[in-house]
């Protein structure tokens, strides 16, 4: 009798790690882009690893794919900060650009927001903040333009009061359209 469970457990656990294997096989796949991307990021080159992550996230429809890549950015961007990933040049117009994910919780309920603020030497026509591939987050948002200690640039806040559901984790476009002639547009992922 004993020997029949101890017989069953090892055929179990057999199974179990045989099975873990070939889903691991497919993971580490030389030839994966997935692949590349860990490697890139364990052999220090983040920004490479960060634009392969990005065509991973992108091209997969695989969740179990799209959560590997998750935290695999999650954990590099704890490294410096994230500084290391970033090669977006902002140009002089803009300053003080950010993007917040906001939960404010009250009694009974909570409320998610999205806030984008930035300061700017040129008034702005639009801003767009588009989840790859095209939804967009900020549908009626509310606007506000402060004045700053300098004369010239102004304060923006972009904010949606209430959405129903957080802003989930993913690939993002920040556009925002200057109010000029040429209607001077920056984007950024």
């Amino acid at each position: 009798m004993i020997k029949r469970k101890i017989a069953t457990a090892i055929g179990f656990f057999c199974l179990v790690f045989m099975g873990t294997n070939v889903v691991a096989k497919d993971w580490f796949n030389e030839q994966s882009a997935l692949y590349s991307a860990h490697k890139q990021f364990l052999e220090g080159d983040s920004l490479k690893g960060f634009e392969t992550a990005i065509e991973v996230l992108q091209s997969s429809k695989d969740n179990n794919v799209n959560h590997n890549i998750d935290k695999l950015i999650g954990a590099v961007s704890t490294k410096n900060c994230g500084r290391d990933l970033s090669t977006i040049v902002i140009p002089n117009w803009l300053n003080s650009l950010s993007v917040q994910r906001m939960i404010i919780q009250s009694p009974g309920r909570l409320h998610h927001r999205l806030l984008v603020q930035f300061d700017s030497k040129k008034t702005i026509s639009s801003l767009s903040f588009i989840k790859w591939p095209d939804e967009e987050q900020l549908t009626n948002p509310s606007i506000s333009i402060t004045p700053t200690q300098d004369e010239k640039i102004k304060q923006y806040t972009y904010a949606s009061e209430s959405l129903n559901n957080r802003v989930k984790n993913g690939l993002y476009k920040l556009i925002i359209t200057a109010d000029d002639k040429e209607s001077t547009k920056w984007e950024s992922w």
